[in-house]
């Protein structure tokens, strides 16, 4: 309610007393007391049901009259679950050195600091802190020491020793300080260290990401220049920024206390708020929430028989949250835990200490100002012991009781960002419990879903105690997607492209020929398909058609082979009704002189562009002509001429005269053919009419000679009457070309070697007479 009642203290003090701390040595759940004295004999009183009982000697705490103690501080050095406590001990001109007593679990303690090497030597200490300097989870100890004796810094090893590592750490500073306030000023994630001092300036030692501390205190405007003592960070209006109250005194000049405000980059001074007041020697000041606003307020010790001061803190329009550590495998009020806690995506740190400042110690309360926010949005406890646990949207305005392992992680966690059309995502939770009961009516640990909504689970745990939690499963909606393409420069070619354009990110693209990327190419025309995987967690399937130029629209003028195995051949051609421009070449052969058959012809259009076509070129039959002669009695010589292939329609000339195929009435002698088809293609010979008796013409006609005109063999037959008989073949000139026997009918003769002219094959007939029949040689 925010007030107090005096009540009897518990202790006779025999000395000078320095601190006292409430502290929970025993784990039992209620605060104990230990005070420390100067020249006298520390006390540590145990709380037993509300009555305090001196146990200080039964418990090990050193009893020495000449033990000239200031503060302590306390810290599960070894992770053990119980505190240990060290003692800062004055050792001028003659004295003690600093003591650790290392707690046995069983309500006592042994002294073991010579034997760990802490006990700092015969100087002159004012204050010790246990700090996670290194943020390794093991507590190490920083001591100030008063005049020309340096700080010290031991790091805990973990193994159960320190090292000192005062000098490399750069905290080993040799000055006169007064107090030791440790807190992550500067939001960076790391411990920094403030110390008051005389009027040669104040510390404040800011760490850097190796653990290096170096003097900021110029910088941010904190270095006061008089003699000051005691320091706490408090952040007084809850905005998140950690502000500064220092303690001043009155020699050698007079001095005000300092509540130094911090703007985020340095401090200015706001001691106007009410901090300001009439001149005090101050000596310890410590924080905490006595009328549980949700502000801290502030106690300050004065010097001498003048009053104490209490500033009550009147609050804001800030909001705050308020933790409470209750350690079950820690020790119980969580000294030693660290806090991470994030606000709108901003995140801060704190330290759990008990014993600081100087001679002072502050709430086991942790006030956490959020400023305009409405809630944590999450804060993650490790605890000493090595336990640890996040917390979800702890909100505005609440007082906050986290039990070391007794609140689970309840929030429901998604595979996917939300649910896809036609995909599911899975639904579980980060650890696991007794029972589940969904929404859905499942019972599993895991459900997958695949409609978007609401989704809830009651959990028991812990034999009965029961939790629950829910979700919302978004309606996801997929990428959407563009094209960008490239036709082929040519109908049919490959060199075509298409890219995938999305309006966000997605993870990968694989088209339908195995190829990952946004874009193919490469490629003609068609339709193609792809898969889009998506940061999201959507998979969808498309496919996109790529166009092409339009194939030429061509028209061939074929002229094929006039004449049997002639190379006259031509093709011309026009593209798309004569409006595009366009050329042609035929392989291998001028055009004009193309042979028959089979051609590849290339048609290039104005883009330049390549069309390959076959073009077949005909050729008219060989022109073949057989002439049967019959000899001339009395000027009755006939000429049967027979024509095939070529192209019909056929002009007969004998002797330059229009003839038939049958010619009659014909002189004896020789007669000069011409035959020209309808294309031109002309074929010449001689034939000749003999004149006969009627028996030799009778013979004459019962011989043929063919074919005729002979390009190899030629054939005669007829000369069933003639075996045994000699035959002579002569040229035009009587020079004999072959001679033989006639063995049977009919017989032949290879002229293939004979030059081309008129031959007579000659032969008795049953007169006696010669018959010559003419033929032609032509190759």
């Amino acid at each position: 309610e925010g007030e107090f009642v005096a009540l009897p203290s518990p202790l006779y003090i025999d000395g000078d007393g320095k601190q006292a701390t409430w502290v929970d040595y025993d784990n039992d759940g209620d605060y104990d007391l230990f005070v420390t004295v100067y020249e006298g004999y520390s006390k540590l009183l145990q709380n037993q049901e509300g009555e305090y009982v001196d146990v200080s000697v039964e418990a090990g705490i050193p009893q020495f009259l000449d033990a000239f103690t200031y503060g302590c501080s306390w810290g599960d050095y070894d992770k053990d679950g119980h505190l240990d406590c060290y003692i800062c001990n004055y050792n001028f001109p003659n004295g003690h050195n600093n003591w650790l007593l290392h707690s046995n679990g069983d309500g006592t303690f042994e002294e073991i600091a010579m034997e760990l090497g802490v006990n700092d030597g015969a100087n002159t200490t004012f204050q010790s802190v246990w700090i996670d300097y290194n943020h390794d989870s093991w507590p190490d100890l920083y001591i100030i020491n008063d005049k020309e004796p340096a700080n010290a810094l031991f790091k805990n090893t973990g193994l159960g020793t320190f090292e000192d590592v005062s000098e490399s750490s750069g905290a080993g500073l040799v000055f006169n300080p007064m107090c030791i306030a440790a807190a992550d000023y500067n939001d960076d994630g790391m411990l920094d260290i403030y110390m008051t001092n005389e009027s040669y300036g104040n510390r404040l030692l800011r760490q850097n990401p190796i653990s290096v501390f170096q003097d900021y205190a110029e910088q941010a405007s904190v270095e006061i220049n008089a003699l000051t003592w005691g320091a706490t960070w408090v952040d007084y209006d809850n905005n998140m920024n950690r502000d500064l109250f220092i303690c001043s005194t009155d020699f050698p000049s007079s001095q005000q206390n300092r509540l130094m405000i911090n703007t985020g980059s340095t401090f200015v001074d706001g001691s106007w708020l009410g901090v300001d007041n009439e001149s005090h020697f101050s000596y310890g000041a410590a924080k905490g929430d006595y009328n549980n606003d949700g502000y801290w307020d502030l106690a300050v010790s004065n010097a001498g028989n003048g009053p104490q001061d209490l500033y009550k803190n009147y609050g804001g329009d800030n909001n705050f949250v308020k933790i409470d550590l209750d350690g079950t495998i820690s020790n119980t009020d969580g000294i030693g835990s660290w806090l991470t806690w994030w606000v709108q995506g901003e995140e801060f740190v704190d330290y759990i200490f008990c014993g600081e400042s100087y001679l002072s110690q502050e709430s086991h309360y942790e006030i956490i100002g959020i400023g305009e926010a409405v809630q944590i949005d999450s804060i993650l406890v490790e605890w000493p012991m090595g336990l640890e646990e996040i917390h979800y949207n702890l909100p505005a305005g609440s007082t906050i009781n986290l039990v070391e392992g007794f609140v689970p992680n309840a929030q429901i966690q998604s595979s996917e960002f939300g649910v896809c059309s036609g995909l599911t995502t899975e639904l579980s939770l980060a650890q696991e419990f007794d029972s589940y009961a969904w929404s859905t009516g499942d019972t599993t640990a895991a459900i997958t879903v695949s409609n978007p909504g609401e989704y809830s689970v009651s959990l028991s745990y812990n034999g009965g105690l029961t939790t629950s939690s829910s979700i919302t499963v978004e309606q996801l909606t997929p990428t959407q997607v563009s094209f960008t393409n490239t036709l082929p420069s040519c109908f049919g070619s490959l060199d075509g492209s298409i890219e995938i354009i999305p309006n966000s990110s997605l993870d990968s693209v694989v088209w339908q020929n195995d190829h990952v990327s946004l874009m193919i190419d490469s490629i003609g025309s068609d339709w193609w398909s792809f898969t889009a995987y998506e940061t999201i967690g959507c998979v969808q399937q498309d496919s996109v058609f790529l166009d092409q130029p339009d194939s030429l629209d061509t028209e061939f003028i074929i002229e094929h082979i006039s004449c049997f195995e002639a190379n006259d051949g031509m093709i011309e051609v026009v593209c798309d009704d004569g409006n595009t421009a366009c050329s042609l070449v035929v392989e291998a052969y001028e055009n004009g002189s193309i042979p028959p058959g089979n051609h590849q012809v290339t048609v290039v259009d104005d883009q330049g562009c390549s069309f390959i076509y076959t073009i077949y070129l005909s050729q008219p039959d060989e022109l073949i002509v057989e002439i049967e002669t019959t000899a001339a009695v009395n000027n009755d010589g006939v000429a049967q001429i027979t024509i095939e292939g070529g192209t019909p329609g056929y002009l007969i000339l004998i002797d330059g005269e229009v003839a038939n195929l049958k010619n009659s009435d014909l002189a004896p002698g020789i007669y000069e053919l011409l035959i020209t088809d309808d294309n031109g293609c002309e074929y010449e010979t001689s034939f000749t009419i003999d004149q006969a008796d009627d028996i030799s013409a009778r013979s004459r006609s019962v011989i043929k000679v063919y074919p005729n005109p002979v390009n190899a063999w030629i054939t005669i037959e007829g000369l069933d009457d003639n075996q045994g008989e000699n035959y002579f073949i002569y040229d035009s000139k009587g020079a004999l070309s072959s001679s033989g026997t006639v063995a049977r009918s009919p017989i032949f003769v290879n002229c293939s070697s004979w030059s081309e002219g008129t031959y007579f094959f000659s032969i008795p007939d049953n007169k006696g007479n010669s018959i010559q029949i003419p033929f032609s040689v032509a190759h």
